[in-house]
């Protein structure tokens, strides 16, 4: 009996890493959303064989001050190397070649908060880095850091995003400005829209064919407002809705219910929404803690069917497409970064990268090992919190993934796997399934558009939405109050203490 119980054992612990190890050649593709926020990062890598058993991280460049930016990667002198691009809170917007990590330019566009996009904005060939700071939104030469335009304006939490959101078969840039308005700049750097949305800052914008006519929108979130900017036939449309509570986080786009047309996913308060334009809200769910970045898909369980993954400064919710909650994960603060999920290290079974904001970055295999502290496959630890996603590209040319993150200690690391050579065969993934489930949310009043865009109000208003920005109500500005309350309190401060001195003298 004792000797077949120990062949059991041994055949479990040979058998599994041979059947770990037969996947391993499955293609995946990075789910963490793309700068426009509109899906997934279109890259998929083949392992050929060959998986990650182990991992290795280290500094490979320090700026000037803290690093909270996201990483954009891509190969812009065609070296087989990923390039990376980030921007600093000393100011500068850095490029860092592959390979070597050499500095290939620095230029005085950039901020803390601000994490760049890139794109070939004037088909010339040759990416173009687009990156905002207090200065404005700059577009700047990939491979000189040549500044090829600027926009003034309040850019210093900007993360543009790049598509072309007007069917005129060009690119256009969107981005958020900290005023209130969104930005719209042709690839020659034209002011083509300048909209007012609201009292608030405006976070990072999503875009994607919301509403199913074949050209992107632009989905931005500021307060408590959800608003859709469409193009169509008579120009740019307005639509604004209210989600009754503070939208912490920016907005993320995926087809939840299956109609082939991309769903909004966004947290407000303590509840995470899946909206649809032509429906309005799909299913609602709850969460706690505060969230600064967008939810991602991808599935993390091994179940064969996606699930949206939310960080909080509470822990991680993960929720199946119809809005039911699968797993919480507490006490893991990734409320900065939202979560990558890929096969980083060629299993066959899809891992969560994340970085947390006390400067941890693990990598954690939920699906194989059944829960996320017992499926912590690596953790590295950076000096400082880390308070914008990493990214994934291959950074050193060996045709493999890298993971890339910056930290507030200033530095930008990157954690590269050690590759064992494994067996090859192929595995199918299977599709999701939804169902759908009703929640009414109440509307805003209609408004007309405020600022220098030019936005008509014609066509049909779907159910949730009305035309125009948020409305124009008062909301007190917390900061400039407190302000206010101790000036004030120094100011009979020393009245009182001049008093007192002048009876004293007396």
């Amino acid at each position: 009996m004792m000797r077949a119980a120990l062949a059991l054992v041994l055949a479990v612990f040979i058998l599994v890493p041979i059947m770990v190890r037969a996947a391993s050649s499955v293609p995946w593709t990075e789910m963490k959303f793309s700068v426009c926020r509109d899906g997934l990062d279109p890259r998929s890598w083949g392992w050929g064989g060959l998986r990650y058993y182990m991992y290795n991280m280290s500094a490979v460049f320090t700026a000037g001050l803290c690093i909270a930016s996201s990483p954009v990667l891509v190969d812009v002198d065609g070296d087989g190397a990923d390039d990376i691009f980030f921007a600093s809170c000393d100011g500068n917007t850095y490029a860092i070649h592959g390979g070597d990590y050499r500095v290939m330019w620095a230029v005085k566009a950039g901020y803390g908060l601000v994490s760049p996009a890139a794109a070939d904005l004037n088909g010339d060939g040759v990416i173009d880095i687009v990156v905002g700071g207090p200065g404005g939104l700059y577009a700047l030469n990939s491979l000189s850091g040549e500044v090829e335009w600027v926009i003034n304006g309040s850019f210093h939490r900007a993360v543009p995003a790049i598509a072309d959101v007007d069917g005129d078969g060009e690119l256009e840039v969107v981005a958020n400005e900290m005023s209130g308005y969104l930005t719209v700049v042709s690839a020659s750097g034209e002011v083509e829209l300048r909209q007012f949305l609201g009292h608030e800052a405006v976070h990072a914008p999503a875009v994607g064919d919301v509403t199913g006519d074949g050209v992107d929108d632009i989905v931005a979130v500021e307060g408590s407002f959800l608003h859709i900017l469409t193009h169509g036939p008579s120009g740019w449309s307005l639509l604004t809705a209210d989600l009754n509570a503070t939208i912490g986080g920016f907005p993320a786009l995926h087809d939840v219910d299956g109609d082939g047309v991309p769903d909004i996913l966004v947290v407000a308060g303590e509840t995470l929404y899946a909206i649809s334009f032509s429906s309005w809200v799909l299913w609602s769910a709850s969460v706690h803690g505060e969230t600064y970045t967008s939810p991602s898909v991808g599935d993390v369980d091994g179940d064969g069917e996606a699930e949206v993954v939310v960080p909080t400064s509470d822990g991680i919710f993960v929720f199946s497409l119809n809005g039911s909650l699968e797993a919480f994960y507490p006490g893991v603060d990734a409320s900065f970064s939202s979560v990558i999920i890929a096969d980083i290290d060629g299993d066959g079974s899809e891992e969560m990268i994340v970085a947390r904001y006390d400067g941890r970055v693990e990598i954690v295999d939920v699906g194989i090992y059944g829960s996320y502290f017992g499926g912590i496959e690596y953790v590295g630890l950076t000096g400082g919190p880390i308070m914008a996603p990493p990214s994934i590209g291959d950074v050193d040319g060996d045709g493999l993934p890298e993971v890339v993150v910056g930290s507030r200690d200033f530095r930008l690391y990157v954690i590269d796997g050690v590759p064992e050579e494994a067996a090859t065969t192929s595995t199918t993934t299977a599709q999701a399934t939804t169902t759908t489930a009703s929640t009414s949310l109440s509307s805003t009043t209609q408004t007309t558009s405020q600022g220098t865009g030019s936005v008509t109000t014609s066509g049909t208003t779907p159910s949730g939405f009305t035309t125009g920005p948020a409305p124009m109500v008062w909301r007190p500005n917390i900061g400039l109050l407190a302000a206010l309350a101790a000036l004030l309190a120094v100011v009979v401060a020393v009245a009182l203490l001049g008093g007192r001195l002048r009876r004293s003298r007396v």
